[in-house]
């Protein structure tokens, strides 16, 4: 991905281990069992959560308030949808133009240690519409991809804007972290990341906000067309945006931007 000199290419996750010795014992365990396991955990739990809220509920047929207030509690509520705004209706438009859609990709991944890690639908988005080429973006490589991102736009907005505590493992992220990421000036530099150019559909305001990184402009149609994620915000949750197959649209960042100021839509475009 991107310049050579990139010290990051996902596109070599996809590589298989390599074949054991023979002398290695033949029990193989799977490289991410325990990510398997934790899912089954997660699934578990849910499941089970589930059967007492369908337990308690039964059994106070008649409290309406008691009821509501077990389901409330008991099942997590999604991040808050305002609905069909004005604003959203605009870009909802420019998305049935260009023949995108917007795909969920969820908000949980796992730390390299295997650890469950919340509020990480901003860094799955960009790296499931980043990676739609690949398999229409494979599961494990688009997990591996957004907490490979995440490290590196961390480590951008601490060597920016210095000791902030916002940060952390299951901290929230927010789009300006992009603009301290186009700067270049962190040890990501190096990195693919640099070569990105990541556009924010905001539904709030109707309108794109887009991230170039240092090297995306000198690379060739074919690399910033592969090198283009794009990613639907609502208040409080980020979706990827995706060809309406759920591949990779052949749209380059300029070309986005023309084409959404074509239907009225205001689109600016951070750079370094």
């Amino acid at each position: 991905m991107g310049a050579g000199s990139s010290s990051w290419d996902p596109f070599s996750l996809c590589s298989g281990p390599a074949a054991p010795n023979s002398h290695v014992s033949n029990q193989v365990v799977h490289p991410h069992a325990h990510e398997f396991i934790a899912e089954a955990d997660e699934v578990e739990e849910a499941m089970m959560q589930e059967a007492m809220c369908q337990s308690l509920l039964a059994n106070e047929p008649e409290h309406e308030d008691l009821k509501a207030a077990l389901s409330q509690s008991l099942r997590p509520s999604p991040p808050p949808d305002p609905g069909h705004t004005e604003e959203s209706l605009r870009l909802q438009a420019l998305l049935d133009v260009l023949g995108m859609k917007r795909l969920d990709v969820g908000s949980t991944n796992h730390s390299e240690e295997g650890t469950l890690l919340s509020n990480q639908c901003f860094y799955l988005a960009i790296a499931r519409s980043w990676l739609a080429s690949v398999d229409n973006g494979s599961g494990m490589l688009v997990r591996d991809s957004a907490l490979q991102l995440k490290r590196e736009i961390e480590a951008s907005v601490f060597c920016v804007r210095g000791d902030v505590g916002e940060l952390g493992d299951e901290a929230e992220a927010y789009t300006d972290y992009l603009s301290c990421v186009v700067q270049g000036q962190s040890p990501a530099s190096a990195s693919a990341i640099t070569d990105l150019a990541i556009a924010i559909f905001a539904s709030s305001l109707g309108g794109i906000e887009a991230y170039q990184g240092k090297g995306y402009g000198a690379l060739p149609r074919a690399q910033q067309v592969s090198n283009l994620a794009l990613v639907w915000h609502r208040p409080g949750h980020f979706e990827a945006v995706v060809a309406a197959d759920g591949g990779k649209m052949d749209i380059n960042l300029q070309e986005l931007i023309d084409l959404a100021e074509s239907q009225n839509v205001v689109a600016a475009v951070v750079k370094a």
